[in-house]
């Protein structure tokens, strides 16, 4: 996602990952990245998934919520025609 903060904050990672990758846990840890509304992973490009419940998914939706960047509506709710 182009957006600046989130620059920030993926340069934030991969700093702390290269301050943490002398320690020998490091060498079966995996950084996962995703992509937003605006810009999904097509299926084909799709390496891992994590398989989520219900309950879960209402979970994760509410602590986005409540981050206050997220208050307004969301512009793009992705392509699947399905869920329009």
């Amino acid at each position: 996602d182009p957006h600046g903060t989130h620059k920030v904050c993926l340069d934030a990672i991969f700093e702390s990952v290269k301050r943490l990758k002398p320690n020998d846990f490091m060498n079966d840890c995996w950084v996962w990245l995703y992509r937003g509304a605006w810009q999904e992973w097509g299926i084909d490009e799709i390496e891992m998934a994590v398989p989520m419940s219900p309950d879960q998914v209402l979970e994760k939706r509410q602590g986005i919520f409540k981050h206050q960047s997220q208050k307004d509506g969301v512009v793009f709710q992705g392509s699947d025609a399905r869920e329009f």
